[in-house]
């Protein structure tokens, strides 16, 4: 079974630090305030770049800010009826892992290899304004995604250099995926009624900074797919957005499957079920190509465990899992 300690002993600061970034994110929702947001996730991130035990935990609340980031900005927009400012609250996740670094990453940092090519390529990428490869708001997105890839990356050596629990980490990873299967099905019996209830209109409204999707009566194509001819429905849960949903599943799906986070067998199995249950309701044939792809991945990674330290090999796979998550909402 998952051991109780897995589940005990969430610091005081670690929860401070959420109920600052996701109440802050909530009222900018519906104030359309969107800098208070902003600058708490700073704050927020600082404050919980600073834990001394469970620092698994600064890793898993970037997950977390993803997860919840439509759904904040969905229901707070929606509720007050505020169509100011949205598309700006999609950069908390950002600021709040840029809060991360300067806690944690900036006091002691080391120069590196990697952080001299990073920032050739944020030079190379900004020219490219000057020689007009590429519109502005393009250039924009590509510097900002490399940015918070670099910053995540660098922030994960350093809190794996120090005590750190995959078995916890993963843990915590399974517990969201189940949340997010429950609320998906619920959503998915629901409609469009349920997901206007919660903001859907309002988070493409973010996306796209257009506010004509507000006035939308029915879920988009996104929401429905056609499998040997049928039309199928597909549950996009907490993420509004099917296609992402299914990268994301998979990606909790390979942290079950490849790390041993428990020893009881039944409970893992259960959980790889209840993923695959999730991945099959999204009905994303991206995320199906790569879960087919990930049946390889056990054979790979003991190949790699035997070239790359098992230290390095977790935080590649860990940023690669957050580097889905974060392409799924920019």
């Amino acid at each position: 079974m998952i051991s109780s300690r897995w589940n005990s002993g969430i610091p005081i600061k670690y929860i401070i630090s959420l109920l600052m970034l996701f109440v802050s994110f909530f009222y900018s929702a519906m104030s359309g305030l969107f800098w208070i947001a902003l600058f708490f996730a700073i704050v927020s991130g600082y404050y919980i770049s600073t834990l001394r035990i469970r620092r698994e935990l600064i890793l898993y609340s970037i997950i977390l800010i993803l997860v919840f980031q439509n759904f904040i900005i969905g229901v707070g927009a929606h509720l007050a009826s505020n169509a100011t400012g949205l598309s700006y609250l999609t950069q908390v996740p950002l600021f709040f892992v840029v809060g991360i670094f300067l806690g944690s990453g900036l006091k002691n940092i080391e120069y590196e290899r990697s952080m001299l090519y990073f920032i050739l390529l944020l030079i190379f990428i900004a020219f490219s304004l000057f020689i007009g490869r590429g519109t502005f708001n393009s250039i924009f997105a590509n510097l900002r995604n490399l940015v918070f890839f670099y910053i995540v990356y660098y922030v994960s050596k350093k809190i794996m250099l120090k005590e750190f629990s995959i078995h916890y980490f993963v843990s915590k990873i399974v517990i969201l995926s189940i949340f997010i299967l429950v609320i998906g099905i619920i959503l998915l019996i629901g409609g469009f009624p349920l997901y206007k209830m919660i903001g859907v209109n309002e988070v493409y409204a973010a996306k796209s900074a257009s506010l004509d999707v507000l006035s939308a009566v029915s879920l988009d194509d996104r929401f429905y797919s056609d499998i040997i001819g049928f039309s199928v429905n597909r549950m996009g849960s907490l993420y509004y957005e099917p296609v992402s949903l299914g990268y994301l599943l998979v990606g909790m799906y390979l942290f079950v499957t490849l790390f041993d986070w428990t020893s009881d067998i039944l409970v893992k199995n259960i959980s790889k079920v209840l993923l695959l249950i999730a991945i099959l309701l999204s009905f994303g044939k991206g995320s199906f190509l790569i879960l087919l792809l990930s049946i390889f991945a056990p054979l790979l990674h003991r190949f790699f465990k035997k070239i790359f330290s098992t230290r390095l090999l977790k935080i590649t796979f860990i940023m690669h899992r957050i580097k889905f998550l974060y392409y799924s909402f920019h």
